[in-house]
């Protein structure tokens, strides 16, 4: 076959495919259409997921921070609080974290008799819940590996609390 006959098949088959395209279009352009609808769709749906995610986790930050205020009374009701009503494991390990620094700040305040922050409690109690929630942390979130390392350091403080 000469070389003049194969670039005469070449464009054929090129000018028969461009030709094929309206028709197909127009036979299947509706399903075409549906598709994209649906991918677009799906999409929007995957981004709108996202967003709340994000709002969520931000909620549960400041709901965090907000718990473990100067100024907050009874901060551990509200450290559970942060604990049950988020699934965000980043979040219930550092609310854990600082609920065991919450009752380890109790027992160095002096176990007040008025209590701390409107929380009465008694030395050995604080120190057996602040080992509680460290240990929580060092145990059931080993996938974050910062937070285990804070509650380990803090862990040595209770310790170190009960002269030991």
């Amino acid at each position: 076959m000469k070389s003049e006959e194969r670039h005469e098949l070449q464009q054929n088959d090129l000018a028969s495919w461009v030709y094929a395209v309206p028709v197909l279009f127009k036979q299947y352009g509706s399903y075409l259409l549906l598709i994209a609808a649906c991918c677009v769709l799906a999409f929007q749906l995957w981004r709108y997921r996202e967003a709340r995610q994000e709002v969520a986790v931000q909620n549960a930050w400041n709901e965090l921070a907000q718990a473990t205020q100067e100024t907050t009374d009874n901060p551990p009701a509200k450290l559970r609080a942060v604990i049950g009503t988020y699934e965000i494991r980043a979040v219930q390990a550092e609310a854990y974290r600082r609920l065991g620094k919450f009752y380890l700040q109790t027992v160095l305040a002096g176990n007040p008799p008025a209590g701390y922050r409107g929380v009465k409690i008694s030395r050995a109690d604080a120190l057996t819940e602040a080992e509680n929630a460290l240990k929580k942390v060092t145990t059931d979130y080993t996938d974050l590996p910062t937070a285990v390392a804070a509650a380990t350091l803090d862990l040595g403080a209770v310790e170190q609390s009960r002269h030991d």
